[in-house]
């Protein structure tokens, strides 16, 4: 495929503006926006109401977090939110900073879905540390579902929502 010019230029515009016409997208209250989809063409069932909370801590890997709140943002009707302990950017393995929309204490406290992502040392840190396993055990223990990806698991475990279940993580090499 050789693109045109005029194909260029369109991606170009588009690399310019995508990053503030997503900043100008926030929205006050801890939370993202909803998409802009037009829902009154849509069946009735079809709307959600889901509430669905991304863990951010440092060091985690961003594809474990990109990937998945891609698809359930996208859920008519959902509302996500990406939650750490404060609303300052978190870093990734990567050091592609992401920015909270909430924080440990406004997350709300019924959520539909939990989701925790992966990383090395920044998930072994995390075991570590009180707040993040405060947050992810109350929030988790009240969640309809918890979900991890990768060693996201090993957080689940360290909040203790594992105890009587099997679950899988990625192996390593040494004990942890």
């Amino acid at each position: 495929m050789n693109p045109s010019r005029r194909d260029l230029g369109l991606l170009l515009a588009s690399a310019i503006v995508a990053p503030a016409a997503a900043a100008a997208q926030q929205t006050a209250g801890g939370q993202t926006p909803d998409h802009d989809h037009d829902m009154s063409q849509f069946p009735a069932h079809w709307h959600g109401s889901e509430k669905i909370a991304f863990l951010l801590y440092p060091q985690f890997t961003a594809l474990d977090v990109v990937g998945p709140h891609y698809m359930l943002a996208s859920l008519m009707g959902s509302t996500t939110y990406l939650v750490a302990k404060t609303k300052d950017p978190v870093a990734s393995d990567l050091k592609l900073a992401i920015v909270p929309s909430t924080t440990f204490d406004d997350c709300p406290a019924d959520l539909d879905i939990l989701v925790v992502p992966g990383g090395s040392t920044g998930t072994l840190d995390a075991m570590k540390d009180a707040a993040t396993l405060a947050f992810v055990k109350d929030r988790g223990s009240r969640a309809k579902y918890v979900c991890s990806v990768c060693t996201g698991s090993l957080l689940l475990g360290a909040a203790g929502l594992l105890q009587g279940y099997k679950a899988t993580s990625q192996p390593f090499r040494e004990p942890v």
